[in-house]
């Protein structure tokens, strides 16, 4: 391991076939006496929170979607961008 620490993040499959996410983290602590390097390792079940972001991501598309449709529905019929229906337009004749 040549950085000074590492960090990994695998999707590993239970024996009842169902998904966990794990971060894996490492470093280094050195050499022992006998010159072996001597590595420290942490895992981290990470499934439940990476199920609340990706929740929390289709929200927020579902959310972008739906004002995209209610601009949409704002806007006038005549080809005009959503962002256009709010502006207020001269008339030339006198």
């Amino acid at each position: 391991m040549d950085e000074a620490s590492r960090e990994n993040e695998l999707t590993l499959a239970t024996a009842s076939g169902a998904e966990r996410t794990w971060v894996f983290s490492s470093a280094r602590l050195g050499r022992d006496a006998a010159g072996r390097r001597l590595l420290v390792t942490i895992a981290c079940d990470i499934t439940e929170r990476k199920r609340a972001g990706d929740a929390w991501e289709a929200t927020l598309r579902e959310a972008d979607h739906r004002k995209d449709a209610f601009l949409t529905m704002l806007a006038p019929g005549d080809g005009r961008a959503a962002g256009d229906a709010g502006r207020l337009r001269r008339d030339p004749r006198p």
